[in-house]
């Protein structure tokens, strides 16, 4: 057997060189059987094909409704902060933009920037990041939780508020109902606000949204020692 792989070892192979675009599309393709070969167990008969036509115009109207274009990221920027963006932000043309590498799910290490050119907006770019991954259908792999951590309370608190005011832009701005519905679609229990918002600091109150739901879109704030005792405990 040695220098010999079994059959399941090629298969995984041969998965692992196909582009991540096929992967989507055969997983896609195997929703329909998957769905009504649980159900059938269930002992309740369903139409395989009637499921496939569903899931195929699910799939179109999610293309319809997606959002890619410079104008629309720009403007749904506009919308959800109430400012434009940032070059850093959104529009470079020498380089990538943050929010071009969160839509090519590549994740920084650092984002060097002077302080009032808007690093609290990291969260409305992952937030506008995650909603087009979830219209999309690409949302694998990209996190649906960010994590906040500074070495202030007050910073904490400053934070807190922009993450409540996105959240209420998503709830109240017609321009960004489509955002909103997006992020919606993640949650495995769907609730009144799309992101759960929870901060974490010395005097302040647990409200356990990031526990609730893991499939939820979550913004979670707080300072160095409190993020640390919840990775612990």
């Amino acid at each position: 057997m040695a220098g010999k792989k079994v059959a399941w070892q090629e298969a995984i192979d041969r998965w692992r060189r196909l582009s991540p675009e096929k992967q989507r599309e055969i997983r896609r393709a195997r929703i329909p059987r998957d769905v009504a070969r649980s159900m059938a167990f269930e002992g309740e008969l369903v139409d395989e094909e009637q499921l496939r036509r569903r899931l195929e115009t699910r799939h179109q109207e999610k293309g319809k409704q997606d959002v890619s274009t410079t104008e629309d990221f720009a403007s749904l920027f506009e919308h959800l902060t109430g400012n434009p963006p940032f070059p850093w932000q959104h529009g470079r043309r020498d380089e990538p933009s943050l929010l071009d590498e969160l839509l090519a799910k590549r994740f920084p290490a650092a984002c060097d920037i002077p302080t009032g050119l808007g690093k609290t907006s990291v969260i409305a770019l992952w937030l506008l990041a995650l909603a087009h991954h979830a219209r999309a259908g690409t949302v694998h792999g990209f996190p649906r939780r960010l994590v906040y951590v500074v070495n202030r309370r007050t910073v904490v608190d400053q934070a807190t508020r922009e993450a409540e005011r996105l959240r209420k832009a998503l709830a109240s701005d017609a321009a960004l109902a489509g955002v909103a519905e997006a992020l919606h679609s993640l949650a495995a229990v769907r609730t009144e606000a799309p992101v759960a918002i929870s901060t974490l600091r010395g005097q302040h109150a647990d409200n356990a949204e990031w526990r609730s739901d893991p499939a939820r879109p979550a913004i979670i704030i707080g300072t160095v020692d409190m993020i640390g005792s919840r990775l612990l405990f």
